[in-house]
């Protein structure tokens, strides 16, 4: 079977001029990632600090407190998480697979459902629920 590539009838074409600079800083350097690394874990270490230093009688407790009193906001905590909470990145990454697994397996439910009703809304409204719920449960 041959492949084939399609396009949408509503694409566009548009052609950037070439930029030599670009092919020479279109992504960072080692130095840089590791400060960023660096930067990321004396964040995570000044965070984990306010947490453990904070009124509550558990680490949520003492989140709330953070969060209500604009101590720390969620931004600062997104993607931050697992190193603030030292959660291993096994299971970390088991929180991934099984939010992925979640919605393929509701995709799958409605995909069936779905042929007889025409409706696909739902699985969107699943998707962001789920990860609204692995967001929450990421933040505790």
């Amino acid at each position: 079977q041959q492949k084939k590539v399609t396009f949408s009838e509503r694409s566009s074409l548009y052609i950037y001029d070439h930029d030599p600079l670009y092919g020479r800083y279109k992504s960072y350097t080692k130095a840089e990632r590791e400060n960023f690394g660096s930067e990321v874990l004396s964040e995570a270490i000044r965070i984990k600090r306010l947490v453990l230093t904070s009124p509550g009688a558990s680490t949520k407790d003492s989140f709330n407190y953070l969060l209500k009193n604009n101590i720390i906001s969620l931004e600062e905590i997104v993607g931050l998480e697992h190193l603030v909470l030292s959660k291993s990145t096994s299971k970390l990454s088991k929180e991934r697979k099984d939010h992925a697994k979640a919605v393929l397996m509701e995709q799958g439910r409605q995909l069936v459902k779905n042929m007889q009703d025409g409706r696909t809304e739902k699985l969107g409204e699943f998707s962001a629920s789920s990860s609204f719920k692995a967001a929450k449960l990421a933040r505790i």
